[in-house]
């Protein structure tokens, strides 16, 4: 699929990672398509980094460098 105007692709691409924002792993998959996509991808992973459910061992530091 290729979508005619750039604004459209955006839009679509936008729609879908908003039905993803509370799942991180997705996110995070969702962030490595392109440039497109991560650019979209990062204000919901930044909105709140902290909210998402990991193992209480879980080093964030680690996770972010």
């Amino acid at each position: 699929m290729e979508c005619t105007k750039a604004m459209e692709c955006t839009e679509v691409a936008w729609e879908i990672i908003k039905h993803f924002q509370d799942d991180f792993s997705t996110l995070y998959s969702c962030f490595q398509v392109n440039k497109l996509w991560s650019r979209l991808t990062i204000p919901f992973i930044w909105e709140d980094p902290f909210s998402f459910k990991q193992p209480k061992n879980y080093n964030y530091i680690e996770a972010y460098l």
